[in-house]
């Protein structure tokens, strides 16, 4: 199956047992957040690992795409999310994650024989609320609210914020209010107001070692 989700990111194409995509619906929302990195658990992964890098290298349509996530579960469960450079949000098109996951199938079948007509393999987009990889993407998705969840004191807190620049000699990073509804206040009337001035012009200074995690923020 493929699931596109609302407006951005959310896409998942999936294919198992050897079969292809099937019933494409534009309107099924897909939550694809994933965690980023690499987790094999299985001795089929690391081949299958090799077959994913491989495929990204060596075939053109993919010039642009990085692995974000690679996981193995349940033994014979392939999940992959894949980045993209090239895009502001970093996510694929569908037909990428789409081609991406029939390509992986074929080569899989090469690489480990039989044991890939039993995978339930998964392609999808980091998702919309991706999680951010510290420090690496801080500065990538500057543009852009997060929502940050960090250690102050003796308690952790969160905001939406937008990023601004990571100190690197005191590895500090910089941090303003983003100017979304979560940071909003309410009028007597109950109206949406814009974020008060003295909100917007502090900074929070927040040791890298004190971020907890940071995602992509959808102001809805």
């Amino acid at each position: 199956r493929a699931a596109l989700g609302n407006g951005d990111p959310g896409i998942s194409a999936e294919v198992e047992n050897g079969e292809g995509l099937e019933d494409f619906e534009s309107d099924e929302l897909f939550d694809s957040t994933v965690a980023p990195g690499v987790n094999i658990e299985y001795p089929w992964g690391e081949p299958a690992f090799e077959c994913a890098e491989k495929l990204l290298k060596m075939s053109s349509e993919f010039d642009d795409l990085n692995i974000y996530s690679f996981t193995t579960r349940n033994r014979a469960r392939l999940e992959v999310a894949l980045d993209k450079l090239s895009h502001p949000r970093g996510s694929p098109t569908l037909d990428e994650v789409s081609l991406f996951a029939r390509r992986l199938r074929v080569a899989l079948e090469e690489a480990i024989g039989d044991k890939a007509n039993s995978l339930e393999i998964e392609v999808s987009t980091p998702g919309a609320e991706r999680e951010i990889r510290i420090p690496a993407d801080l500065e990538r998705f500057s543009d852009f609210p997060m929502l940050v969840r960090y250690h102050n004191s003796t308690r952790e807190e969160q905001h939406v914020m937008m990023f601004h620049r990571l100190d690197e000699t005191t590895k500090t990073t910089h941090w303003k209010l983003a100017d979304v509804r979560a940071n909003r206040w309410l009028d007597k009337r109950g109206k949406s107001m814009p974020i008060r001035r003295r909100d917007r012009e502090r900074e929070f200074l927040i040791s890298l070692n004190d971020l907890i995690r940071v995602n992509m923020h959808i102001d809805v």
